[in-house]
């Protein structure tokens, strides 16, 4: 876990897009639900915080865990792995949570562990596969990175997300 990115790691990679981000290279926040890597482009990320107690809001679906009071500010925070279809998972010390920006205001999601701050190359991106029953607004699924395993032995395989399809559903907004 010494690895992990920490918020000044995200800070500094967020700034250094300015810099260096061309429009065949982009920075992703990577994740692990479960065993699988998921990414987000790290534009969208403002912070990780440790998992904390989330305060129930009535009426929410089951996914969405509640609310926290992150200094001063409400952020609605989602259970990912829930969100995305799978089963709720045991939180361990390795769970925290990746604040977003998203539409102009903050929304927590609790992920099993951070991995890493990637730089990943449009030749690395392969378009998600065609599902007939999901329509492209509703797709949460951009691309399939590959990208070189660890040490350069094999391939890691990350599933990018596209952040601002995976918010509360509109009726709970």
């Amino acid at each position: 876990m010494s690895n992990t990115p920490t918020t000044e790691d995200i800070l500094t990679a967020k700034a250094a897009i300015h810099e260096d981000d061309t429009e065949s290279n982009h920075q992703y926040l990577t994740f692990r639900l479960e065993e699988q890597l998921y990414g987000v482009p790290i534009n969208y990320v403002e912070q990780i915080i440790n998992m904390q107690e989330v305060i129930e809001v009535p009426g929410y679906p089951p996914y969405a865990k509640g609310i926290v009071n992150l200094r001063g500010s409400i952020v609605p925070i989602l259970d990912l792995r829930m969100r995305l279809g799978r089963t709720e998972g045991m939180y361990t010390q390795r769970t925290c949570i990746v604040i977003m920006g998203i539409n102009g205001q903050q929304l927590g999601y609790i992920v099993d562990e951070v991995d890493a701050v990637v730089v990943v190359s449009n030749k690395q991106i392969e378009p998600p596969p065609h599902m007939r029953d999901v329509s492209e607004d509703k797709r949460y699924l951009t691309g399939i990175a590959k990208l070189p395993g660890e040490n350069g032995v094999g391939e890691k395989i990350v599933l990018c997300l596209e952040p601002t399809k995976i918010e509360l559903e509109d009726q709970y907004k």
